[in-house]
């Protein structure tokens, strides 16, 4: 596949998605015992193939973006590739077809005979260097792909590989938050949210939470989710993921860590308590300015079931520290 040409390429990657399309396809009950069967074969003998193919190409036509001939067809390529990706990693593996209309983190199970093709080094690089040399519907699919990454089984990596990656996958993080790189296009934005609730639901962070990388994202997600909870009418679907984040980080913390800098304690602390603020005041402006007639954006109060959702999150933050959260409801109410 190396050897094609462009057009041939994305042709090639066409099909391949066609065919983990067809079969992902599920079918009556009563032929469900005989593609079970088809399935696995499926997966255990190509699927593992097409993934490869298909980073393969991503990288190739990535290296290739400094030029300007063909630049459309290595987009191109490079949207045909992620698409590939997104529908492997998306694949049936165990055979439980788990909901994906909910945003609750659910563990992608990706065989362990993938660990040669994942656990390397430099696996996620060049997806953050794709995203920031593209633009937008390619950047979007980019950290489209980034979420399913995040989501894959924490026992899928060794101990020393899972330190790496989820190093690796913040710095990346860090880099484009800090940057706002890609951040004013609403995908991209909206993709960024999900990825950070993913990561930080499938991974509990402790190999970094004593590295200098665990305050620069705690930090950089904390500026980056005060300013997302006022674009409620830009994003509205973005507050869940953004209040699933802190509340894993609220769940996991201590009051008693406050005071400890060398773990974010400090940071953590400080943060919570906004975050309540600007998201009770998110709302509350946000259903004013729709019955007094200023926007025609959705009422938050119309949605009821992300409404209960987002208050279960919002309670429970507000739980990991009564003494500085309370009184900012109060203060609101």
């Amino acid at each position: 596949m190396a050897k094609a040409s462009n057009k041939h390429q994305v042709l090639a990657l066409q099909m391949m998605r066609a065919i983990v399309e067809e079969f992902s396809h599920e079918l009556p009950p009563k032929y469900i015992s005989r593609q079970r069967r088809v399935v696995v074969t499926f997966r255990d003998k190509q699927l593992k193939d097409i993934f490869e193919h298909s980073i393969t190409a991503m990288r190739t036509a990535i290296s290739g973006l400094t030029g300007t001939d063909g630049q459309q067809e290595r987009l191109m390529i490079l949207s045909q590739a992620l698409l590939v990706q997104r529908d492997c990693l998306a694949f049936d593996f165990i055979g439980l077809a788990p909901d994906e209309s909910s945003d609750e983190a659910v563990a992608i199970q990706i065989p362990s005979t993938w660990k040669d093709l994942i656990q390397t080094d430099d696996f996620l690089d060049p997806y953050f260097e794709g995203y920031k040399r593209s633009s937008p519907p390619v950047s979007s699919q980019f950290v489209e792909v980034l979420v399913m990454l995040a989501s894959i089984r924490r026992s899928f990596y060794m101990e020393s590989v899972r330190s790496t990656f989820v190093k690796r996958m913040s710095s990346g993080i860090v880099e484009i938050l800090n940057g706002g790189i890609g951040l004013e296009d609403v995908e991209n934005y909206h993709h960024m949210h999900r990825l950070l609730a993913r990561f930080r639901c499938i991974h509990t962070l402790v190999e970094i939470e004593e590295s200098p990388v665990y305050r620069e994202l705690l930090g950089s997600v904390a500026r980056f989710s005060l300013t997302g909870l006022t674009l409620y009418e830009w994003s509205p679907n973005s507050i869940g993921p953004l209040l699933t984040f802190w509340s894993k980080v609220a769940s996991t913390h201590d009051s008693r860590d406050n005071s400890n800098a060398e773990i974010a304690g400090d940071l953590i602390a400080s943060t919570l308590p906004q975050i309540i603020r600007e998201y009770l005041h998110a709302m509350i402006m946000a259903t004013m300015r729709v019955i007094t007639g200023e926007t025609m954006a959705d009422n938050p109060l119309d949605n009821a079931d992300a409404l209960l959702d987002n208050m279960a999150l919002v309670a429970n933050i507000a739980r990991s520290s009564y003494e500085t959260c309370a009184p900012v409801v109060l203060e609101i109410f």
